[in-house]
């Protein structure tokens, strides 16, 4: 198992655009909650939080158009990541669209309340896009590789220890909780996990376990490493399964070539 730069710039490029596109789908689709007296309508969020910017985001949000403009233009950038043949011109142009497009679009609905797949996409696209812009630079396109390789497993291996310091983790208790939600939960999943706690004891360790060994990503040998990417990919697909969370699967799988190739380097340097 070998990844080569343009190989990694590629297989991130084209997985990391369909969790973009699902994003921009979704971001489109609740444009109308985002506006004047729509659910999300910051104007009076802001007032209720008396954080004194209603006057800000209520000019920002009369562009409602303009927010659709950067989504569609964010959405285009996606589908020529996912389909295009993906030389490092095009995809500084389609990172860089994607990354303007994101903070503009965070600008005017942003809540604070991103999830994990949020961040890691933001992350990702600002990171290319510098990377691939001054790639005639020595070191930077291998740099971009290595942070975006970096940050999966400081993701992972946080949210572990997190989870490993939470009581309701450690108990056992927390799985249940979160699928019996209305919003990240489903019906026969809650049901087979609440009538098991034996059941719910291994869902928790296990996900705790897997995430602080993620660590280990950055110096396993290849079979190894194919072996702990798999677990994440499977581990992924059941959330993506049983809580609805597209997103995650796609943003978080598109960091695999960044830490396959950091691997590469670390195991190179022994």
């Amino acid at each position: 198992m070998y990844i080569d730069i343009d190989q990694a710039y590629q297989m991130t490029s084209r997985i990391a655009g369909i969790a973009v596109i699902i994003g921009s789908l979704e971001e489109l689709s609740l444009r109308k909650a985002y506006a004047s007296g729509g659910v999300y309508d910051l104007r009076y969020i802001d007032v209720a939080l008396r954080r004194g910017s209603a006057h800000l985001h209520t000019r920002l949000q009369t562009h409602s158009g303009l927010s659709t403009v950067w989504l569609v233009s964010r959405l285009l950038a996606a589908l020529s990541l996912l389909l295009g043949p993906n030389t490092r011109v095009q995809m500084a142009v389609a990172w860089t669209v994607i990354a303007v497009a994101t903070v503009a679009v965070q600008s005017t609905h942003r809540l604070g309340g991103e999830d994990g797949s949020d961040q890691m996409t933001t992350i990702l696209a600002i990171s290319f896009s510098i990377a691939l812009i001054f790639g005639g630079c020595p070191g930077v396109l291998k740099a971009g590789l290595y942070f975006i390789g970096a940050q999966s497993v400081l993701a992972y291996t946080t949210a572990g220890v997190a989870k490993l310091l939470c009581p309701e983790w450690r108990n056992g208790i927390a799985v249940r909780g979160v699928i019996s939600t209305r919003s990240h939960g489903m019906r026969w999943a809650a049901t087979v996990v609440q009538g098991s706690p034996v059941l719910q004891y291994a869902l928790c360790w296990s996900t705790i376990l897997f995430e602080i060994a993620f660590v280990s990503a950055l110096f396993l040998p290849p079979p190894l490493l194919l072996a702990l990417l798999v677990m994440g990919i499977v581990f992924h697909a059941s959330i993506a399964v049983v809580m609805g969370l597209n997103g995650f699967f796609w943003a978080f799988i598109s960091t695999y070539p960044s830490a396959i190739f950091l691997n590469q380097a670390i195991r190179a340097s022994f």
